[in-house]
């Protein structure tokens, strides 16, 4: 498809590249802005207004491959992309006034410390999102909802079920889409502890060095089993029964202390492992309460997956989980 002598169809991976920059950028302010806090609703802000710019600057050097973008005031960055959009394909940007708002709010954050209301952040949202579709549309022939973060992944297995858990939100089908993304994420963690297990010769895991160190208590019970018993130790009588359940409360009570150890163990497993695979513990103890455990990644990830039935996710709940693991996948390049 041709306008103006432009084929639009044509997108370098530089270009590709910015366009998903700035998806990710606008997702993560739609996130900053759930979150609610003052430093998140100034965050939200900076990222909506520098999705913009970097998509004016990504149109200035898709149309024209030989400009030199230097530093330049947003107003003038909007005067130069907007007329190099109507030389070369006869199209007037859309939502200037909006966007000179924005960008005006952008400034107050930055300059003057002021933090914008959700309200406003939610409108400015809705502006952009307008914006980057109406632009994205007439210029790429796509839309926002275009540009997939599997794209950018090298793994076949895991790219086709990221790839899944986006048209899956993009449908709301917001359940469905976390059940992929749970798997894509753990097949990345999967992939990236065997990296790490063949680089330092093992995958060092608190839970398997010290679970031999705990005995199992319960085992020990059976011991007692016959105190009591036996003819030879009848005359101990009553006394023997004390000590027998004396014992059986000592074997109760180290079992249920072994448990509670065990559940440390694994607590400080699951920070180790998360540690080592450069993760925000936060951030993924909150995926973790959304998503569904996955079983047996290695031979049947698309099988094995359970939760609490009772779990319900928000499209809200399926954007942090998509963002979460994206972030996560592109940090150990799989």
């Amino acid at each position: 498809m041709k306008k103006g002598g432009i084929c639009i169809t044509s997108i370098t991976l530089f270009t590709a590249r910015r366009l998903l920059v700035i998806k990710e950028m606008y997702n993560q302010a739609i996130l900053c802005r759930i979150d609610g806090s003052d430093t998140s609703r100034m965050i939200a802000c900076h990222h909506l207004d520098m999705a913009v710019e970097l998509f004016l600057k990504t149109i200035l050097t898709y149309l024209d491959p030989l400009v030199k973008i230097k530093f330049i005031q947003f107003p003038d960055l909007w005067k130069n992309t907007n007329q190099i959009c109507q030389n070369k394909m006869t199209y007037i940007l859309p939502y200037e006034s909006d966007m000179i708002t924005l960008h005006g709010s952008r400034n107050q954050v930055q300059h003057q410390g002021s933090v914008p209301s959700s309200s406003d952040l939610l409108q400015f949202e809705i502006c952009v999102k307008k914006f980057l579709d109406e632009v994205l549309l007439a210029i790429f022939s796509k839309k926002l909802d275009d540009i997939f973060f599997a794209d950018v992944i090298h793994n076949i297995q895991i790219k086709n079920f990221l790839k899944d858990a986006e048209l899956l939100l993009i449908r709301n089908n917001f359940n469905q889409s976390v059940e992929k993304v749970s798997v894509a994420f753990e097949l990345g963690k999967h992939y990236k502890m065997k990296e790490i297990k063949k680089r330092h010769g093992y995958a060092p895991s608190l839970s398997s060095h010290m679970s031999p160190l705990i005995p199992d208590f319960n085992n020990i019970g059976s011991s007692f089993g016959s105190f009591g018993g036996t003819r030879e130790v009848e005359f101990l009588g009553r006394d023997l029964t004390e000590i027998k359940r004396g014992l059986n409360d000592l074997v109760r009570d180290m079992s249920e202390m072994r448990r509670t150890i065990s559940n440390e163990l694994e607590l400080l497993r699951s920070i180790n492992d998360i540690l080592m695979l450069g993760l925000n513990y936060l951030d993924y103890n909150k995926f973790k309460k959304m998503s569904y455990n996955v079983f047996n990644i290695e031979s049947h990830p698309d099988s094995w997956t359970s939760r609490d039935k009772s779990i319900s996710n928000t499209k809200d709940d399926a954007l942090f989980c998509l963002n979460f693991v994206f972030m996560a996948l592109q940090l150990w390049r799989v």
